[in-house]
């Protein structure tokens, strides 16, 4: 079984990394960032309005890890880019390589305002909101800290690395690895 599970924090190169690693292994590429956005599509909602609705109601989130979880239940191969990725991995039972990506802040505000086309401030404000915003959602409706180092068989700080050479980090410590072992991160 080859699944691989990327969790991390916002602007830490999460579904980018996933892509290219991916690519690099020849296996399918999942995001839960899309599933939820596609959610928030579905019901004709804004992202922003979506995610309000779903700090105040856990169906959301648990339609969304539903789908994650079958997922990684049916399909060998695949990468999984998701924050609660590797803890919905663990609490179903799916052996898989976690791995959490992180970096400095202000590396993560240069890079969000660069995807999302806004203001260094902006970006500041919207990052910390959502994270503050989603762990405590994540540990009000699951009991889980996503950034817990346990989750996780590896750390990546990704700050001063190109989304090429985290995905080679990444798949480097997952050739290493053997199903059930932690192994050390940087």
């Amino acid at each position: 079984m080859s699944r691989i599970t990327i969790s991390g924090t916002i602007g830490s190169g999460k579904s980018s990394t996933g892509k290219a690693l991916a690519a690099k292994l020849g296996y399918e590429f999942l995001s839960g960032g899309q599933i939820f956005r596609k959610q928030a599509r579905d019901l004709g909602m804004t992202l922003e309005a979506f995610e309000k609705k779903a700090e105040l109601d856990p169906v959301f989130d648990r339609k969304q890890n539903d789908v994650l979880v079958e997922y990684l239940k049916k399909n060998d191969d695949t990468v999984m880019e998701s924050r609660l990725s590797a803890f919905l991995a663990i609490q179903s039972g799916i052996d898989c390589f976690r791995v959490f990506l992180d970096a400095d802040e202000d590396t993560r505000i240069t890079r969000f305002s660069g995807r999302e086309h806004i203001g260094l401030e902006e970006s500041r404000s919207m990052i910390r909101e959502r994270e503050k915003s989603d762990s405590e959602r994540f540990m009000d409706f699951f009991g889980v800290d996503h950034r817990d180092p346990q989750l996780y068989n590896v750390i990546i700080d990704t700050t001063r690395l190109s989304v090429k050479e985290a995905a080679e980090q990444i798949y480097e410590r997952f050739r290493a690895w053997k199903p059930n072992e932690r192994i050390s991160g940087n």
